[in-house]
């Protein structure tokens, strides 16, 4: 047995795929009108930053030093996955530059 596809197998596939693509479907999509809201938004972003860094006993100077950049990339992720704020917000609340929150948030720069 060959690992081989037959010109007659993919020719009936072809057959099946486009009889399955054309076939109507009746059935009735819910829209979603409205976005859903963030849990962290412009309003209450700057509680959430002071109740994350008070429960790990930090203060916002602290994300500065290279012993606390674990806790400073949790916080970017927490508020890039948690909130609809741009990254150049983000680091202007956190005290850093854009390009950091753009590398811990792994999305490419445009």
């Amino acid at each position: 047995m060959t690992n081989e596809t037959s010109p007659c197998l993919i020719e009936k596939a072809l057959k099946e795929f486009i009889h399955y693509s054309n076939q109507y479907e009746d059935t009735n999509f819910l829209e979603m009108k409205e976005t859903i809201k963030p849990e962290i938004d412009e309003k209450n972003v700057n509680e959430y930053i002071k109740g994350y860094l008070k429960s790990r006993n930090l203060k916002k100077v602290d994300l500065k030093r290279r012993e606390h950049m674990k806790q400073k990339e949790d916080l970017i992720r927490q508020l890039t996955k948690r909130s609809n704020l741009s990254k150049r917000k983000i680091a202007i609340l956190i005290g850093v530059n854009w390009e950091k929150v753009r590398r811990v948030s792994e999305e490419p720069s445009p």
